[in-house]
Formats: C-alpha cells, structure tokens, sequence
C-alpha cells in the first residue's frame, strides 16, 4: 500500500507522503461529513489531526479535488459517485440473490 505500512512487530503506520495516495473514497466522506479541520474546528468525529489536515495537501477544484501543488483535477466528483452507485447496486444484488438463496431455498 502507499498510504499503510505494516512494522515488523506488526503496527501499522502511515507512510510518509502517504496524503498524496489517498483514494477519493476518503476526500469525499471527509467533505459530506464534515471530518477536516475547516468544516469540524471542535473535532467532533475525535479523529486524528492527520487525517483532519488532508486539506492541506488537497482542495477542492469546481468538480473534483486535486492536490494543492498540482494544476490536474485528480478525483472528479461525478465520477466517483456513478462508480460508487454501479458497486452498490451490483453489491445489493449479489446479496439479494445470496439472501434469497438462505431464506428461500432458491
């Protein structure tokens, strides 16, 4: 992975520069939920300063993020959301086939 790392007695760490591979995934949660720093001054959610500043390694450009020293949009929005839809409904219905098998019998 290039945001963990797994120590050889078994913690795991964060890499270093690990901010500039984080998946979208998180970027858009953090901003739906209001996790960062600028939207969660209190730090309600009590998660780590770390994760709170991925803000200041990434901003939100018109219709995605990108990272702050670099001109190209990484993540668009859009994008992201209709991959995310198409994986909910093909998860929903293998699950759905799997729920109807053990409580059907079908």
């Amino acid at each position: 992975s290039e945001v963990l790392h797994v120590q050889s007695d078994g913690t795991i760490v964060l890499r270093s520069g690990w901010q500039d591979h984080v998946g979208a995934s998180i970027l858009l949660d953090g901003e739906d939920r209001g996790w960062f720093k600028d939207t969660d001054p209190a730090n309600a959610f009590c998660l780590h300063d770390v994760v709170r500043s991925l803000t200041d390694f990434w901003e939100r450009r018109g219709s995605g993020w990108a990272l702050t020293d670099d001109d190209d949009i990484e993540f668009s929005t859009e994008q992201y959301l209709r991959i995310k839809a198409e994986f909910m409904q093909e998860y929903n219905s293998h699950f759905d086939g799997v729920d109807g098998v053990g409580r059907f019998g079908i």
